[in-house]
């Protein structure tokens, strides 16, 4: 009787809860694997057999709206993770891709109020904070992508942009002596990190370090990620 009571209410308050069936499930693993491979094709026809058995299922809504993204179809993209956001208001990936989208179109207001929503579901989502830095790091608000990027410093330590986006911000401001240490964290990090390395020949540079400025822009020409500035600052600190 209680149940029966319940679903009425669940019913007449149009919050019935969505079922999801197994197959549906077992289709979009298949979508994501494929989706993970490269296979667009193939990944979208698995998320569609998903949707067969689940048109609200907001996982395979996601997944879709990603294949989507990746073709190049940004507003379907859009209109699948506001779907999928329907069907599941906790989607903290959907409104990191809609965050995302926005940035690209350098919306960066809406992007941060997509970030925002993401991070009030999940404050532990490494990817919409680090998002969410580069947001505000784009708008101009040094302070607002600061604290984006010391956050993810405690959360997610290993990453090694947060500090190389802390240093930049850091020489932005002035601040040189700081940029350093945050530099210097990120190489320690990552050790073949190229435009961390041209930061800190940059950031030594401007201390009046030559030595240490020159080795800086060696290790960036050396890395994976050379950058033409550091050809220059080695060429002009051998002088």
């Amino acid at each position: 009787m209680r149940t029966t009571l319940l679903t009425t209410l669940f019913f007449l308050s149009g919050c019935l809860p969505i079922r999801v069936p197994d197959a549906a499930r077992a289709y979009n693993d298949e979508c994501a694997v494929l989706f993970s491979r490269g296979d667009l094709e193939q990944a979208e026809v698995a998320c569609a057999h998903a949707l067969e058995y689940q048109p609200k299922y907001w996982d395979a809504l996601h997944n879709l709206g990603l294949i989507r993204q990746a073709r190049g179809d940004a507003k379907e993209a859009r209109r699948l993770f506001r779907e999928a956001l329907r069907a599941n208001p906790d989607m903290a990936q959907s409104y990191n891709s809609l965050g995302l989208l926005a940035l690209e179109q350098n919306d960066f207001g809406s992007a941060k109020d997509w970030l925002r929503a993401a991070l009030r579901v999940n404050p532990d989502y490494a990817e919409a904070r680090a998002n969410l830095g580069l947001a505000c790091l784009k708008a101009g608000e040094l302070d607002g992508a600061e604290q984006a990027y010391r956050h993810l410093t405690l959360s997610a330590p290993w990453l090694s942009e947060p500090y190389l986006r802390l240093g930049v911000i850091m020489l932005a401001k002035g601040r040189t002596p700081d940029a350093i240490k945050w530099l210097s964290r990120a190489v320690e990090l990552e050790a073949d990190y190229g435009p961390a390395w041209q930061a800190l020949g940059v950031a030594y540079e401007t201390e009046g370090r030559v030595e240490e400025a020159r080795a800086a822009y060696e290790s960036c020409v050396d890395s994976k990620q050379p950058a033409p500035e550091c050809r220059e600052g080695v060429e002009r600190l051998t002088k």
